[in-house]
């Protein structure tokens, strides 16, 4: 780079010169160092007008913004569920998050790292610290493949230790065998024409022998069930979303949870006698489904537990959620002498997409099991 140098003028001032660009820079004064002290002011100063007019008119970018536009970006290529999580997951924690109003270019990986722990001290669960983890990280990565970011700080931000979370799931609640006949017994009663005493009794008396999710069995069409090989398919799953353009609540019929959970479920006998009276009293020939109102609409969630609700009030057993319902079939299967040792079988009945799911949710040893393995090796070494 050639040095700048100064000349002294026919007035007595020093003048100090320099090509920038296409454009030459002249500055004064009265020693070679003060001008070219003012020559480096003049130079900074025409970047700064010229960075000025470059960004003129351009407002920075937002994290809030920047997550919006994501998510819009994605819809299309992924489920209709998929987008309405991400519009929840935005709206309840990113967009109410003081990241929400950063300049996309100020956010450092500790200002994440730091809202993710608040989160998970705050009580908010694995799951939904899991959610704003993978939003961010796809806006991220999208700010660096436009060029808007230099480098992806989502690279140095780590989940919270599950030690730091205070919320602990609840424990799975499971209804005896017994108790289960027992509901079965009522759910099953009609009235003196013939007709349910509870219309979605049967389908009660299902989910305890298949270990159908809510969702599974709302989705649940004619087409999925084949009576001649006592199988029912999950190939569906029902859920209800927010409708933005028209301000209110619809029900979508989208792929199960993961891969896995679409699958056979062989029927036995009273689970084939449940789909044969639910044909007879609850489906509809123009939608398909094997569980509707009785105007024919989708049944929903509410329905469903308030039928369960009714049934074990004169049950005299307290309440709980339909899900326990999978619980007791998993739990009760796998405590079976035909169950015992079946887990790889066990999980894939119930849809899981990994064997470790089942085990984290139902697989326990008690203190006696741990007292008969004990005794069973003392046995061996023994023998």
């Amino acid at each position: 780079m050639k040095k700048v140098q100064a000349r002294k003028r026919n007035d007595g001032r020093y003048e100090a010169r320099k090509m920038v660009g296409h454009h030459r820079i002249s500055a004064y004064g009265s020693t070679p160092t003060e001008a070219k002290r003012n020559l480096n002011s003049k130079i900074i100063a025409a970047q700064e007008r010229k960075d000025e007019a470059k960004n003129k008119g351009k407002e920075p970018l937002l994290l809030k913004d920047a997550v919006k536009r994501t998510i819009t970006l994605k819809r299309g290529t992924v489920s209709e569920k998929t987008y309405v999580t991400d519009v929840s997951t935005f709206n309840s924690q990113i967009l109410t998050s003081d990241l929400a109003n950063m300049d996309v270019t100020e956010v450092a990986p500790l200002d994440i790292q730091r809202m993710l722990i608040s989160k998970a001290l705050d009580g908010y669960s694995r799951s939904t610290i899991n959610k704003i983890y993978s939003l961010l990280s796809e806006t991220f990565k999208m700010l660096l493949s436009t060029g808007k970011i230099s480098y992806d700080v989502m690279i140095l931000v780590k989940k919270p230790n599950n030690q730091i979370f205070i919320k602990e799931p609840a424990p799975v609640k499971v209804l005896s065998v017994d108790a289960l006949n027992k509901l079965a017994s009522i759910a099953e009663e009609q009235l003196d024409d013939g007709t349910p005493a509870y219309r979605y009794g049967e389908a009660l008396i299902l989910m305890m022998h298949t270990g159908l999710r809510t969702c599974e069995l709302q989705a649940l069409r004619l087409e999925d069930i084949d009576l001649c090989q006592k199988t029912l398919y999950v190939n569906h799953s029902m859920s209800i979303i927010h409708d933005e353009e028209n301000d209110c609540s619809k029900r979508i019929l989208h792929s199960p949870k993961t891969e896995k959970s679409k699958r056979p479920i062989p029927l036995d006998a009273r689970a084939l006698l449940a789909v044969e009276r639910l044909i007879d009293t609850t489906s509809d020939p123009d939608t398909g489904y094997l569980i509707s109102t009785s105007k024919g609409n989708v049944v929903t969630y509410g329905m469903l537990l308030k039928c369960f609700d009714r049934i074990l009030k004169k049950a005299h057993i307290e309440h709980t959620g339909l899900h326990t319902l999978r619980h007791s079939f998993a739990t009760n299967l796998l405590r079976s002498d035909v169950g015992k040792g079946h887990i790889k079988e066990i999980s894939e009945l119930l849809g899981h997409s990994t064997v470790s799911t089942t085990y984290q949710y139902y697989i326990g040893t008690d203190n006696e099991n741990k007292r008969n393995l004990v005794d069973s090796l003392n046995d061996a070494l023994s023998s």
